[in-house]
């Protein structure tokens, strides 16, 4: 059986996502215009990564989810806070590209203890724990070659842009298709948060018809074909078991 490349992420809801995505065509029409060569990820792949597990069997997919619900599905859902963009570098050296994040913050520390709480169970299958700290960022774009302005100056009224909060109810486990000529994200199955909030860490919760999860949206804006072409795409999910 082939390995595929996967990782684990918590999704934005679609009105923060709409929030980055509208940002994201502002800023790609400046950025084309001071000559940066980026590639643009599509709304349904700006998602914040908890962990990369890389190339793993397929057959091993369905045993990661049965040692992990108990532990993931004991978190209470949290609330998240997308405010701000910034270029940073990636790992991987001056060859790498640098990426254009949405900063996000979570005040009650869930997402690191979710992170934390991962090692565990992963290393019951074999898996090295992660020592290194959750960037809590999503990334948005990707530039390989720089324009002839800063794109800290082309874009400094998005450092302190605020995207909006949302609730993030599970942790979702994809498949990354890099050989795809668009790239490809196939989500394979969630774990819903499922626990209460402890006392110190309990937050507002929006009030009926303002959650940003279930509040109505606008028919979303259908992309041209300029925009389609330097965007990524993410593939249709399979039914879950």
């Amino acid at each position: 059986m082939r390995a595929i490349r996967t990782f684990f992420a918590v999704n934005l809801s679609v009105e923060v996502v709409r929030a980055i995505t509208s940002a994201q065509r502002t800023a790609r029409q400046r950025c084309a215009e001071a000559g940066w060569e980026i590639k643009w990820l599509a709304p349904p792949n700006l998602h914040l990564i908890m962990r990369y597990l890389g190339d793993v069997s397929q057959a091993i997919a369905p045993p990661i989810k049965e040692e992990l619900s108990e532990v993931v599905s004991a978190f209470p859902p949290i609330l998240l806070h997308s405010c701000g963009v910034r270029l940073i570098d990636e790992p991987g050296g001056e060859e790498s590209p640098r990426a254009l994040v949405v900063n996000v913050t979570d005040e009650t520390g869930g997402l690191q203890r979710l992170h934390s709480a991962l090692n565990d169970p992963l290393k019951e299958l074999g898996f090295k724990p992660s020592e290194a700290a959750l960037e809590c960022h999503v990334v948005v774009a990707r530039a390989s070659k720089a324009g002839s302005q800063p794109i800290e100056e082309l874009l400094a009224d998005l450092r302190e842009q605020d995207f909006g909060v949302c609730f993030a109810r599970e942790l979702v486990f994809y498949r990354s298709d890099v050989c795809a000529p668009k790239g490809e994200y196939a989500r394979l199955w969630h774990i819903s948060f499922e626990g209460q909030a402890e006392r110190g860490d309990q937050v507002e919760t929006p009030a009926a018809g303002d959650d940003p999860d279930t509040a109505p949206l606008p028919a979303p804006e259908s992309p041209s074909v300029e925009e389609r072409a330097d965007t990524d795409t993410l593939t249709e999910p399979p039914v879950e078991a």
